[in-house]
């Protein structure tokens, strides 16, 4: 008994009473939007979102995370104008994080699309039947990234085809909004400044037709239309607008005549562009369970003297590539995949979006190990913070808080995406 409790006759912890861990994993409100479960019938109800009378930057609906309603710990997001460098924020490693505890203090509860499902939350109580069995740990199936735009049970329309250009006013105020809430986002997703740079991705949404009506459908859909129309499925809409953002990397450069800027600071061959689709690349595997043959990453060439930050950077992305190829490989040398967290834990560098793709990572490798992943989970046994259990829990918890919370709508749109993997590739 220590001292303190000896003194206070109190129960004696061998640590301040207040870091007691507790007897389930966090409690995860279930969203107001989500499709009930059979087992949730006790689950207490979620409070109802509250209501928002405009975006204060556009028109885009509340609920999407905007950098207002960002969670203490995280830096409030930067200024889009000019050059950017990628945040970093004050996050904590989810590997590290207590699974008792709320992964930000003082957070309000979760009221987005869905969260977790409440069978993931510890039992309690005594059961004079016993725990049910387990069962056995499923294989995800390898997915398209267009089976995960489907968020809260609605599939995005299909963009209508026009028969009249595109009306300018629809181009300003999509420019509105790519500017206020995905511009910057994009370039934190892969850690770039290429999205932003010369307005490479503005640029190739307007060269491209089929991007350019998807664009102008998402804004006339917000907009427009929003008063009179079941806002629901706005989510996969935008999920699916944001990739094919994400996809401008891709794209060829548009023509231009010099009047609006150059796009020669980004030949075929640079080396940012070659960056940011590997990293897209990899992205990609990750959310659909596929495996690279191989990492592109490792396929670029670095000068030596990159400053720490750069070379940190190119270590999580060239780790994550190698988690890429090897995860749930038959053909991967043994303990690849977990050589590849390992190092990717090593570089997190409290970065928001490191620690949610480290997250994306950790449920996908973990997941295919574990029975009842993910709606069925076990309570954990102990509060080990090792167990392969509570490494699960805390990273499901995480990308679940920042489906919601994150401080960039195109990394809460990402992480929506990484949920809806784990369920539809366990589907029949």
């Amino acid at each position: 008994m220590c001292r303190n409790c000896q003194k206070s006759k109190r129960e004696c912890l061998g640590y301040d009473p207040i870091f007691k861990s507790q007897s389930g994993p966090p409690q995860i409100q279930p969203a107001p939007n989500s499709v009930p479960q059979p087992h949730s019938a006790n689950a207490p109800p979620a409070p109802a979102p509250q209501a928002q009378a405009s975006y204060s930057q556009s028109p885009v609906p509340q609920g999407y995370a905007p950098a207002s309603s960002a969670p203490a710990g995280y830096a409030p997001a930067a200024s889009t104008t000019g050059g950017h460098q990628p945040e970093n924020f004050n996050a904590i490693d989810p590997a590290l994080a207590q699974s008792g505890q709320n992964m930000q203090p003082n957070v309000p509860p979760y009221n987005g699309v869905h969260s977790l499902d409440p069978a993931i939350r510890g039992l309690h109580g005594a059961n004079p039947y016993g725990p049910p069995p387990i069962p056995e740990p499923t294989k995800a199936k390898r997915l398209n990234i267009s089976d995960i735009f489907g968020i809260c049970n609605h599939s995005p329309p299909e963009v209508p085809q026009r028969t009249s250009p595109v009306p300018a006013a629809f181009d300003e105020d999509f420019t509105t909004i790519f500017v206020n809430d995905y511009c910057q986002g994009l370039d934190v997703m892969l850690q770039t400044t290429w999205f932003s740079t010369n307005n490479n991705a503005l640029n190739r949404v307007f060269a491209d037709r089929s991007l350019h009506e998807e664009a102008a459908y998402f804004t006339e859909m917000i907009k427009y239309k929003a008063s009179n129309t079941d806002m629901t499925g706005v989510f996969s809409q935008e999920a699916r607008l944001i990739w094919h953002l994400l996809g401008t990397c891709k794209h060829a450069p548009p023509s231009t005549n010099g009047a609006n800027g150059s796009t020669a600071s980004f030949p075929e061959d640079d080396v940012a562009l070659r960056e940011v689709r590997a990293r897209l690349d990899i992205l990609e595997a990750l959310l659909t369970n596929q495996n690279l043959e191989s990492n592109p990453m490792r396929q670029i060439q670095y000068s030596g003297d990159l400053p720490e930050p750069k070379r940190a950077e190119i270590e999580f992305w060239q780790a994550l590539g190698d988690f890429a190829q090897y995860s749930d490989s038959d053909t991967a040398p043994p303990g690849a995949a977990d050589h590849a967290l390992a190092a990717m834990r090593n570089v997190l560098h409290m970065q928001e979006v490191r620690d949610a793709i480290y997250s994306i990572a950790i449920a996908r490798h973990y997941g295919s190990r574990t029975g009842g992943f993910p709606n069925s989970l076990p309570a954990p046994i102990n509060q080990h913070a090792d167990s392969d259990l509570n490494k699960l829990l805390v990273a499901m918890s995480f990308i679940s808080h920042e489906s919601r919370s994150a401080t960039q709508q195109v990394l809460a749109r990402i992480c929506d995406m990484a949920m809806l993997s784990w369920t539809v590739s366990r589907s029949l």
